[in-house]
């Protein structure tokens, strides 16, 4: 039997939870039964960055250039095209993104191009009580389409079930909580 095709999509490669929990995944998962690869934007900041623990785990990590945290809808737009191009060309049969705008982004790239298992995880939603109410409006709707999209979210609480849930999200049936693990 084929290895299943994963590609974990991630916004950036920076040290923290959702980072972690992604690597803890890809080098986990039975190397017979999958090929896993990440496809991240670049790393940019201050902040340490973990690329080099995936490579040293032999999981191949492709940069997107314009794949970056901050709002651009030119960038974003040209993000999601070069997003679509590689997923058709790499074959994947699942596509499970994380983080914010990876999670949009790469949700709708995976549609386009027609991958079989589309998953999300929430690793915290982006909305928060400090932004104001438009972006808020603006972020909901972006998840909502986002979810249209997939075939499962993955909440890490039951804090972020009810926070999707309390926003449209998706139907309760689409979310799954999957506690993160500790080594």
């Amino acid at each position: 039997m084929a290895k299943a095709r994963v590609l974990h999509v991630l916004t950036r490669l920076a040290l923290g939870g959702a980072q972690r929990n992604t690597l803890d995944i890809a080098r986990l998962l039975p190397k017979d039964r999958y090929d896993v690869e990440i496809l991240t934007g670049p790393d940019v900041g201050a902040e340490k960055s973990i690329q080099s623990e995936f490579t040293d785990a032999g999981i191949p990590v492709h940069v997107l250039p314009g794949l970056h945290r901050e709002d651009s809808p030119t960038r974003d737009l040209a993000a999601l095209w070069r997003m679509v191009g590689l997923l058709r060309r790499g074959r994947y049969d699942v596509v499970h993104t994380h983080m914010a705008k990876a999670g949009v982004i790469g949700r709708v790239a995976a549609g386009f191009a027609h991958t079989p298992a589309v998953v999300h995880t929430v690793h915290g939603w982006p909305w928060h009580g400090f932004i104001d109410r438009k972006t808020k409006e603006r972020y909901v709707g972006y998840e909502r389409r986002a979810a249209e999209r997939c075939h499962r979210i993955i909440v890490t609480s039951e804090r972020d079930r009810g926070k999707g849930l309390a926003q449209g999200v998706a139907a309760p049936d689409k979310f799954t909580l999957i506690r993160s693990g500790i080594d």
